[in-house]
């Protein structure tokens, strides 16, 4: 499970990553430097509990809101990972299944982790 989102801080999006987590599957996030303080923001709690987190080290922000299950499944839209999105935003989500946008952003994400530092 390969999570590249601008920040999460919707408490049941961190729960079901952690879950994911504890079931031994494996799950790298990368998020912005600069939201990660966010009050709210999970994204350190979810590194405390072992969770594989780096954050960008960009100058910009990476406002990237997408994921990868399995290689076979991308997610990918305007949705940020927060509760606001989750209950009271217009907010979009797609699901894919395309090998070729699957590969695509998979190359994304490992440039990006490559680049980020860990926490």
């Amino acid at each position: 499970m390969d999570i590249c989102v601008f920040t999460i801080s919707d408490n049941n999006i961190s729960e079901a990553i952690l879950s994911a987590h504890k079931k031994g599957i494996n799950v790298r996030v990368i998020s912005d430097n600069d939201k990660a303080n966010d009050k709210g923001s999970d994204v350190y709690y979810l590194a405390e509990k072992g969770v594989d987190v780096k954050l960008d080290t960009s100058p910009n922000h990476m406002h990237h809101k997408f994921a990868i299950f399995d290689q076979k499944v991308l997610v990918n839209g305007s949705f940020n990972w927060t509760r606001s999105a989750s209950t009271v935003n217009e907010e979009n989500i797609t699901v894919l299944y395309d090998a070729s946008l699957i590969t695509s952003f998979t190359t994304t994400f490992e440039s990006l982790w490559n680049e980020s530092h860990s926490i």
